[in-house]
């Protein structure tokens, strides 16, 4: 195996570890997103909540004046019968104050009904405001671990990049630019060895055609799946046994 060759290899192995560390901090970063938006839209419900809330109680007040001004004005007008000498007068006005009598007890029904409405606007209210809260509290707490987790991604990748940069050095060019192209359309493992005579990554079949390539230092690839094949070593195959 050439010596560019191993530290292709070893340079794959750099690319994997850092594509890896890459998709737990994307992970980390995703879940963060979807905790924000939950929060989001729990708070535009509490929000869509506490202004029906206030709504309710500002109709309750209204009513509750009016039915109050309308309830004066039929205890004057019940004091203002004894003042009627009319019999027919004083008939026609008792039938008046009591179909406006009627038309308040309504009133008093639709304003209990609002009422009603305002306990249940009040308490789910109440149950959004403990959801908001619960859901603060609980992405406070996971933001430490996150935090943990994400600062050790940057310290794993910052070291893979540079251990990166110093293993591109020992690559030959033309096989460093042919490994670039790989490493962009598969980052996780680029470069795999043949067990069996077959790509440990696809299984697929490789021909002694190409495994004789391999040997002999030229750059081959899996007609599978693209990778960038080798074959271990006796050493690397007892190690990876």
């Amino acid at each position: 195996m050439s010596s560019s060759l191993e530290v292709l290899i070893e340079l794959g192995r750099v690319d994997a570890s850092i594509a890896s560390t890459a998709a737990r901090r994307l992970k980390v970063e995703k879940e963060l997103a979807q905790r924000q938006k939950v929060i989001k839209e729990a708070e535009r419900d509490l929000m869509v909540a506490t202004r029906a809330h206030e709504e309710l109680d500002g109709k309750i007040k209204k009513e509750e004046r009016l039915l109050k001004e309308e309830d004066e004005k039929l205890v004057h007008r019940r004091k203002a019968l004894a003042t009627f000498s009319n019999y027919k007068v004083q008939q026609g006005a008792e039938r008046e104050i009591e179909l406006a009598g009627k038309s308040l007890r309504v009133r008093e029904e639709g304003l209990l009904k609002v009422m009603g409405d305002l306990e249940v606007a009040s308490q789910k209210s109440s149950a959004l405001k403990e959801k908001v809260s619960a859901l603060a509290a609980e992405l406070e707490s996971w933001l430490v671990e996150a935090r943990d987790i994400v600062q050790g991604c940057d310290v794993q990748l910052a070291k893979g990049n540079e251990k990166r940069v110093e293993l591109r050095k020992g690559v030959e060019p033309k096989i460093l630019t042919e490994y670039e192209r790989t490493v962009v359309k598969i980052p996780s493992d680029p470069i795999v060895p043949v067990e069996s005579g077959a790509c440990t990554a696809c299984r697929m079949a490789v021909g002694p055609q190409i495994v004789l390539q391999i040997h002999r230092g030229v750059l081959s690839k899996c007609p599978g799946c693209r990778r960038i094949l080798y074959v271990p070593s006796t050493g690397q195959a007892a190690e990876a046994t």
